[in-house]
């Protein structure tokens, strides 16, 4: 392949050693070849790829799993220090000491593999403070990329400089850096598959099913460690860049007498196009940015994540009986989305936060079916206090305006690529929110037109038109 524009000759012989590595470990990529695409470095199909045929797939041996990294010189010395040993350490903080290592040893299994993965991510735990605080502000990824910052220093706090003192020749202070675990946690985040998909045969239908290969850590390597990462790292599967249209499929395959684990796509791929993968069908641009740094514009999949300020503590008991009886948690988060404006659990929420003690008495005879009874859009006003409907509604209102005077208007023509997809995140926040309140006054007005009601803006004129009128009649009679 001939060099591209603007990519280097050891750019180039980084992408030459990595494609020896796959035929070293005896992956298929007979259809495919990694090149440089559109999306960045991805695989392009070599000849026509069917529905549902087999694209690539890579030898079970070659994926960085937990086991794999336990049985390395650098995962056996970290599990048998003294540091660890008060504790399990965590498996993903052993992923990332061997990803490190694997970085700088040309002798790791995984080196020409890591080599590739690039150095700097874009994902908000690589942004600064102050640029958090200007693309995130209002938004809960500010607060889950705050919240994985200092998850992610606490980890490596437990293991460092302590790992170094001890074992200096395994764990030199050099390498092991705070930005070194940084650059792990990312990698990781951005390309793992999940191990779900190597417990799975992708077959055709019809054919014996048979027992996958074990894929966990040894027994006596488990019990030392924390089970806090489902997934692994799959040289090769994961230069394949992300297409929300695209449908896959993951799972193990036999290949020349191996198994392997393969991908295939529900759609053909012509030769010379490119061979996409899918992150997840479900994926918010929540999850999208803080695991892989970007956003999908207009994602159907996004949500607002909603949580009702209360003050638990001074909750009536007949309010946490119907709360009980409901199974609702004032705590708990709800996602307003374009598809579910208005979750039924939230409304139900709402109405019995607004709920007098009269209609919570009436309420709680229901017994467990009190949530379907409370998750009625309009409830009867026959059996229920119409204030409460109303002041319910306007509570939701009232958060939403709030949230939405919070998060900075989006500029989707920002200079880079981290604040373009910050504004496509607040972007699809803010859409929800307009939607919502869309929502919310429709209802508002359906509640108040069946049931006979005025809404304040009426009250309001009709107020006003009452003092108008007494003002008219004082002047006539003067």
């Amino acid at each position: 392949m001939a060099l591209h524009t603007g990519e280097t000759t050891q750019q180039q012989a980084m992408i030459e050693a990595f494609r020896t590595w796959c035929r070293e470990q005896a992956c298929d990529m007979s259809r495919v070849r990694v090149d440089r695409t559109s999306s960045g470095l991805g695989l392009v199909a070599e000849q026509d790829i069917g529905a549902g045929e087999v694209g690539l797939s890579v030898p079970l041996e070659a994926l960085l799993t937990v086991s794999a990294a336990a049985k390395t010189d650098i995962g056996q010395a970290a599990l048998n220090s003294a540091t660890t040993r008060q504790g399990r350490l965590s498996s993903q903080a052993l992923m990332y000491l061997v990803m490190v290592d694997g970085w700088h040893d040309p002798a790791s299994k995984w080196h020409s593999y890591l080599r590739l993965i690039p150095t700097r991510h874009h994902d908000p735990l690589w942004w600064t403070d102050q640029e958090r605080q200007e693309r995130l502000e209002g938004t809960q990824l500010f607060h889950e990329a705050h919240r994985h910052m200092s998850q992610l220093r606490d980890v490596y706090d437990s293991l460092f400089p302590a790992l170094s003192q001890e074992l200096p020749a395994f764990f030199p202070v050099e390498r092991y850096t705070f930005q070194a675990f940084l650059w792990a946690r990312s990698s990781l985040s951005s390309r793992c598959f999940s191990m779900q998909q190597l417990r799975s045969w992708l077959e055709p239908d019809g054919q014996e099913p048979r027992t996958p290969p074990n894929v966990d850590p040894a027994a006596h390597e488990a019990e030392r460690l924390a089970d806090d990462c489902p997934a692994a790292l799959c040289p090769l599967l994961d230069m394949t860049n992300h297409n929300p249209e695209t449908q896959v499929r993951v799972g193990l395959v036999r290949c020349a007498g191996a198994v392997h684990l393969g991908i295939s796509c529900t759609s053909p791929v012509a030769a010379g196009g490119e061979f996409f993968n899918n992150y997840g069908s479900s994926r918010t641009n929540l999850q999208l940015l803080l695991a892989h740094g970007f956003c999908v514009p207009n994602n159907a999949c996004d949500a607002l994540p909603v949580k009702i300020r209360t003050d638990d503590a001074r909750r009536p008991q007949l309010q946490r009986q119907a709360l009980e009886l409901a199974g609702l948690q004032p705590a708990e988060v709800h996602e307003l989305s374009l598809k579910n404006l208005l979750p039924p659990r939230l409304l139900a929420l709402l109405r019995i936060l607004c709920m007098r003690p009269d209609g919570l008495k009436t309420y709680v005879k229901h017994g467990s079916d009190l949530l379907l009874k409370l998750q009625s859009p309009v409830p009867p006003t026959i059996d229920y206090c119409e204030e409460c409907e109303l002041e319910a509604l306007s509570t939701l209102e009232g958060q939403l305006l709030t949230q939405q005077s919070r998060i900075p208007p989006p500029d989707l023509s920002a200079p880079s690529a981290p604040e373009r997809h910050a504004a496509v995140y607040r972007a699809g926040q803010l859409a929800i929110i307009s939607e919502a309140l869309k929502e919310l006054r429709r209802r508002r007005q359906l509640f108040c037109s069946e049931n006979s009601l005025l809404e304040e803006e009426e009250e309001e004129e009709e107020e006003g038109d009452s003092v108008a009128s007494e003002e008219d009649a004082d002047d006539a009679s003067t």
